[in-house]
């Protein structure tokens, strides 16, 4: 697998979403850095068609660079703050190099 520079996670989440909440928190607890991207939204119906172009029905969807998951995966969610967290502590040391 190729060296990651950054790692970037998107949840895509809709208002009253228990799932969607549940990310949100679990990723929040973890101290991961994240955005959230409300496709109820009207200013953001591109985002939500893109995640219909992707197969999904339904939020959450959770973007990590360039794989996605639907729904509170625990195992998605660890394997993306463990990246997240790599990468930064990688970008920490060679600074400090």
């Amino acid at each position: 697998m190729p060296r990651e520079e950054s790692v970037t996670i998107v949840v895509y989440s809709k208002p009253s979403c228990v799932q969607c909440d549940a990310v949100k928190r679990k990723l929040k607890q973890e101290g991961a850095d994240f955005t959230v991207v409300d496709v109820s939204l009207p200013e953001n119906e591109g985002d939500l068609l893109a995640l219909k172009e992707l197969g999904y029905g339904g939020v959450p969807v959770t973007m990590v660079n360039d794989h996605h998951f639907n729904g509170y995966d625990v195992n998605e969610i660890a394997d993306a703050v463990a990246r997240q967290r790599r990468t930064s502590m990688r970008l920490v040391e060679e600074a400090v190099a």
